[in-house]
């Protein structure tokens, strides 16, 4: 995921903000492996990198949990809300990556949290946001009015929308500036030509409803808890029509935006990855839809999407892809026939290509550094079942 710059030099294509976040991991990694040969530094510093999306996912539970309880929501479906984005979504298996998109969640999710508030940090969360993948910006106008809408009955405030603009003003201008500099384009991010013009009104209907809906890419499927936002619209209006308004319109905005693309599945990937970001704004809805809905449901549509999600966690889908590419010569099977969705395929190939467990493959290779993976994924699970049953 490099390429070269006009000056001959090699650059990421991604953003910054996931790599300095990683920096103490990857401390942590080099310093485990002192004194071993270079390609086993290397692979200590690869492997205490991929900690930091399971640290990103836990905390982002838990800061959604904190704010659903700061919005009313009881505190069972509160917990339960915020268990089910981590364990009952695509969340979980993207917990296992490092891809971009649980820590664009987090930003997002103290982005709203602080536009709910009208905090000044929500222009640094954006910020944050845009470093990390600089499409984000199309939320930033949104959160911008947000912050600035009047309150109980106040005026507009100019000010808590330039609050949020200006950081994300200096991400835009340091990411021109930096595109400038290796590639001689304001607005190469480095990515292939075809990639980065890939948007089209024309592939807007159809990117809508197979992110919705496709047994491949639905969110639907991936998402399932989601669905109890039928139920909750009404209640978050009621109490703050505001905050309803607000994230509604940015879900769509985001839904929209990548829609226009023509490779809207996202390619290499487990579910709608680009609406992975929004989850944790959708998770308002779904918390007063979970106290609202027939609690019968609510547990089936947790369950079926903590069994999905496991299905994305045990099997690589990169492997499960391919498998299907090489058998039909296209993504068609994967992205619109039930029997081949991946949440039903990844448990046919179980068996046949192996289970993609990397807490087993890390003990393999590693005893000391096993033991502390394991510990950064179980700590946080066993943490949020204690909590659903003191509460």
């Amino acid at each position: 995921a490099v390429r070269q710059g006009r000056d001959g030099r090699w650059y990421s294509v991604y953003g910054p903000a996931q790599s300095i976040l990683a920096i103490p991991l990857y401390v942590l990694g080099r310093a485990s492996a002192a004194g071993q040969p270079p390609d086993a530094v290397r692979a200590a510093e690869v492997r205490w990198c991929c900690g930091l999306n399971p640290l990103l996912t836990a905390l982002t539970a838990g800061l959604l949990c904190w704010w659903l309880l700061a919005l009313g929501v009881p505190e069972s479906a509160a917990v339960a809300t915020a268990l089910g984005y981590a364990m009952a979504t695509m969340a979980w298996p993207y917990a296992k990556t490092f891809l971009s998109e649980p820590l664009s969640a987090s930003c997002y999710l103290l982005a709203a949290m602080a536009c709910d508030r009208r905090n000044r940090f929500a222009g640094l969360a954006l910020c944050a946001a845009v470093l990390t993948r600089p499409h984000n910006i199309v939320l930033a106008p949104l959160f911008a009015l947000w912050a600035a809408a009047p309150r109980d009955g106040g005026r507009w405030s100019p000010r808590a929308a330039a609050e949020v603009l200006l950081p994300v003003a200096a991400a835009a201008i340091w990411w021109v500036s930096f595109n400038l500099l290796r590639f001689g384009r304001p607005l190469d991010f480095g990515y292939l030509a075809r990639i980065q013009g890939d948007f089209s009104p024309l592939a807007l209907p159809m990117g809508i409803f197979g992110q919705l809906f496709s047994p491949g890419r639905g969110l639907i499927w991936y998402a399932p808890p989601a669905l109890l936002g039928l139920w909750g619209w009404t209640a978050l209006r009621r109490r703050d029509s505001w905050l309803a308004g607000a994230l509604l319109v940015a879900c769509v905005a985001q839904l929209a935006f990548y829609s226009l693309r023509s490779t809207w599945w996202g390619n290499w990937c487990w579910g709608p990855r680009y609406l992975m970001p929004i989850l944790p704004l959708l998770a308002p809805f779904a918390a007063f839809g979970a106290a609202h809905a027939p609690r019968k449901l609510a547990i089936a549509l947790t369950a079926f999407g903590a069994l999905n999600a496991l299905a994305g966690l045990v099997v690589y889908n990169g492997l499960y892809q391919d498998l299907i590419m090489k058998r039909f010569g296209s993504f068609g099977p994967l992205l619109w026939n039930p029997l081949w969705a991946p949440w039903i395929g990844h448990w046919r190939v179980v068996g046949r290509a192996g289970v993609d467990l990397m807490a087993w493959q890390a003990l393999r290779a590693d005893a000391a550094f096993g033991l502390a993976f394991i510990a950064l994924r179980l700590a946080p699970a066993g943490a949020g079942v204690w909590l659903l049953t003191r509460v």
